[in-house]
């Protein structure tokens, strides 16, 4: 088995948000890829084997399968493109979330093709302030939690506090001001993994960039996740579409042993 480890949503080296892909001849138990996933050490590896002239793509954790992870799958395009179908000009992936058709740019440029998520106004509660101590102006939800905030300063102020008590049923928590350099600048949380940060999450644009959209009446954006190591999302959305784009560079290509049986 193939592994890369990639940095995506960035140009440069120990930026972005890293992933792990791994290709497969073919599917290997859940157990073993939960396995992986947690050797790998990095918050999500993407799997992938092929069929046909398409991929099928899972996404796991350290603890175990997620529907959608918009970094990984980018940083999957970039292994097919380099490694496998060499200078494609499209991948189509199959998931649980669906088929996702990413299209390659130049300069290590991949665009994903995502359903945007609806966006209902809800109260602040009180387990929102005590997970995330600042009060927004204004909150949503989705498919996870959007917090809007006045200004940059406070999203990059925000430090997060974790109570065992907490639930938020598996939701992520970002948090949202526009931005001064950028049109918006976001931070996305994940409240079951004891309040750990997503460097530079696409699935959570799902979600920011359609409000922001909205809300500057601008058609494309570009986003900035201030997280320690930052990441650059150039957004476009198209009626219930975002697409995403944003550059990846390779860290690791290595093999892996020692995993044996299918399902």
């Amino acid at each position: 088995m193939k592994i890369y480890l990639i940095d995506t949503f960035t140009n440069k080296l120990f930026q972005g948000s890293p992933a792990a892909v791994v290709v497969l001849d073919e599917w290997c138990s859940d157990s073993d890829l939960v396995n992986l996933s947690r050797e790998n050490a990095v918050p999500e590896s993407a799997f992938l084997v092929k069929k046909g002239a398409d991929y099928e793509i899972r996404w796991f954790t350290h603890k175990k399968e997620i529907r959608l992870c918009g970094h990984a799958t980018l940083a999957a395009a970039y292994v097919v493109n380099h490694f496998m179908d060499h200078n494609c000009q499209s991948i189509v992936f199959h998931s649980l979330a669906g088929k996702i058709t990413v299209a390659c740019k130049p300069r290590d440029i991949y665009e994903l093709c995502l359903k945007a998520f609806d966006l209902k106004q809800i109260e602040f509660s009180n387990e929102l302030y005590e997970a995330v101590g600042a009060v927004p102006k204004s909150v949503y939800l989705g498919r996870d939690y959007l917090l809007v905030y006045e200004d940059e300063q406070t999203i990059r102020e925000i430090r997060p506090r974790w109570n065992e008590k907490m639930d938020f049923d598996g939701k992520l928590i970002s948090v949202t001001a526009k931005g001064t350099g950028y049109d918006c600048v976001s931070r996305t949380f994940v409240p079951h993994n004891r309040m750990a940060e997503e460097e530079a999450c696409g699935s959570a644009h799902c979600h920011i960039a359609p409000y922001w959209s909205r809300k500057i009446g601008k058609n494309e954006l570009k986003a900035y996740q201030a997280s320690g190591r930052g990441g650059i999302l150039y957004c476009r959305c198209e009626n219930e579409k975002v697409l995403l784009s944003g550059a990846c560079v390779l860290y690791m290509a290595g093999e892996l042993s020692g995993i044996g049986g299918t399902e």
